[in-house]
């Protein structure tokens, strides 16, 4: 959970474009942790 809190507040100071593309295999895995999250916590 903490990678994902990372990946965020690292969002919230580089939100362009080029951050993102560099950083794209980080969003997919917190994408995929926080998918995971909330299926669990609505079952």
């Amino acid at each position: 959970m903490n990678k994902v809190l990372d990946f965020l507040t690292d969002l919230s100071a580089n939100n362009n474009r080029e951050w993102y593309n560099t950083n794209k295999k980080r969003y997919e895995e917190s994408r995929e942790k926080s998918t995971f999250l909330n299926r669990g916590a609505y079952q």
